[in-house]
């Protein structure tokens, strides 16, 4: 049985985007989510009102989350679930610090506190009865260490669950690291993980051909991608894609949602 994820970075809600702010893109935004055909959607940057409003517009799905700062504060690792899909009997979230129980802290050299929420799926996730775990994240922007040492942490957590339950994971979101850095080469080389990436359908410019997903409302696909997903080895990754295409003549948010659908590894 396969199953349809996404990672999606929504861009905050700023009067500075003018024409590109979220009220102008809220509806382009649902438009696009249900276009992708994903049953879960790891999402970066919403608030909770705007969380809210993609609720509203979004019946079909449910949404499990908490904001960065503790509570409702700041920014949320949210994550969308199809209401007839797999259901989440367990959620929990962790910081990319130090000390990662303690809500709002930061780590190493982060310019804001940074988490990532992970929820615990059963029934229909990747088979009839098999759960399946998903950790969201979104990365530091400007500290380099708390990029790598974040990715790290969020590693290993998933291998100590794994140890303990077996189950298979999946690791997505805004890691603010193109594919030459540290942290997607330890994803790569180190973690054990498989890039969701070696099944890309449609290829871009540049040496990978992958291409850009964070695009400031611009659009085009050459450069690196910064949004990924990554799943444990008894995964396998069908096709993945970049959704590129504007939605009733914009674009729904500065970054492309990443899509890919996953079964679970042949025995």
């Amino acid at each position: 049985m396969e199953l349809t994820v996404a990672t999606f970075n929504l861009r905050n809600f700023t009067a500075a985007d003018g024409d590109d702010a979220w009220a102008l893109r809220v509806d382009a935004v649902a438009e696009m989510i249900r276009a992708t055909g994903a049953r879960i959607v790891g999402t970066q940057e919403g608030y909770l009102d705007m969380l809210r409003q993609l609720g509203e517009r979004l019946p079909e799905f449910d949404w499990v989350g908490l904001g960065r700062r503790g509570g409702d504060l700041d920014e949320f690792c949210a994550v969308f679930h199809r209401r007839d899909g797999p259901v989440p009997d367990e959620v929990g979230h962790f910081w990319l610090s130090e000390t990662p129980e303690v809500p709002a802290s930061s780590g190493w050299d982060s310019s804001l506190p940074r988490m990532c929420t992970w929820v615990r799926f059963r029934g229909g996730a990747v088979g009839p009865g098999v759960p399946l775990v998903l950790y969201n994240t979104h990365l530091d922007h400007r500290g380099g260490r708390a990029r790598l040492e974040g990715i790290r942490l969020i590693c290993r957590r998933l291998a100590e669950r794994r140890l303990r339950d077996g189950l298979p994971a999946l690791l997505m979101g805004d890691l603010n690291a193109g594919e030459e850095s540290p942290v997607v080469r330890f994803l790569r080389e180190e973690s054990g993980l498989v890039d969701a990436y070696t099944a890309l359908s449609a290829r871009a410019e540049g040496p990978t051909g992958i291409g850009r997903t964070f695009h400031a409302f611009r659009g085009g696909d050459g450069g690196d991608p910064i949004d990924y997903i990554f799943g444990t080895p008894d995964l396998t990754f069908r096709h993945t894609e970049v959704r590129r295409e504007q939605v009733a003549g914009r674009y729904p948010s500065d970054h492309y949602p990443v899509v890919a659908t996953v079964r679970l590894a042949e025995a």
